[in-house]
C-alpha cells in the first residue's frame, strides 16, 4: 500500500518542492529588483558610483560610465524575468491545486519555468562577460573572488546580490 502511495504522491511532492523554491527565489528577486529599479530612478547623475559591488571593485569614473548603463539594463531585464516567472509560478500552483491535477500540464509548465531560468542565466552570463572587458585584471580577479564567496548555493538569490546591493565585501 505504501509503495502505491509513493508512486502517486512522490511526483506531486517534487513539483511542490520545485514551486516553493521558485516562489522563494522569484519573490526575493522580484522584491530586490523592484527596490533597485526604484532607487535607480531616484538617483541623480552626479551621485557617483551607487553600486556597492563596483565601489568595492574601486572602478574608475570612466569604467563606471561604461558599466552603469549595462547594470541598469541587467536589473530591468531581471525584473522582467521575475514578473514572467511569477505568472508561471501562480499558474503552476493553480494546476496543482485542481481537483484532478493534469500531470502533463504540470510538466509543460515546469519546462516553461526551466526555460525562463536558463534565459535569465544567459543574460547574467552575458553581462559578466561584458563587464570583464571593462575591468582591470585585478578588478576581474576581485570580482571572481566575490562571486565565489557569494555563490548561489550559499543561499537563495545570492547571485543577484552582487549586482548592486548586499555584497559582503563592502
Amino acid at each position: 500500500m505504501s509503495r502505491i502511495y509513493w508512486k502517486y504522491f512522490m511526483p506531486m511532492l517534487i513539483v511542490l518542492s520545485l514551486i516553493l523554491n521558485i516562489a522563494f527565489i522569484g519573490g526575493w528577486s522580484y522584491r530586490f529588483v523592484g527596490e533597485q529599479l526604484r532607487s535607480v530612478s531616484s538617483r541623480s547623475s552626479n551621485e557617483g558610483i551607487w553600486c556597492p559591488l563596483h565601489r568595492a571593485l574601486n572602478v574608475s569614473d570612466e569604467q563606471w560610465r561604461i558599466l552603469e548603463p549595462k547594470l541598469i539594463m541587467l536589473q530591468q531585464e531581471i525584473a522582467q524575468f521575475c514578473e514572467v516567472m511569477e505568472v508561471h509560478r501562480r499558474e503552476m500552483i493553480g494546476i496543482i491545486f485542481m481537483d484532478n491535477p493534469d500531470l502533463d500540464a504540470i510538466e509543460k509548465k515546469k519546462e516553461v519555468i526551466r526555460n525562463h531560468q536558463a534565459n535569465m542565466q544567459e543574460v547574467v552570463i552575458s553581462h559578466l562577460l561584458a563587464e570583464k572587458k571593462v575591468l582591470t585584471n585585478k578588478q576581474e580577479a576581485q570580482l571572481f573572488e566575490m562571486m565565489l564567496e557569494n555563490n548561489v548555493c550559499a543561499g537563495p538569490g545570492r547571485m543577484f546580490s552582487i549586482f548592486g546591493q548586499g555584497t559582503t565585501s563592502e
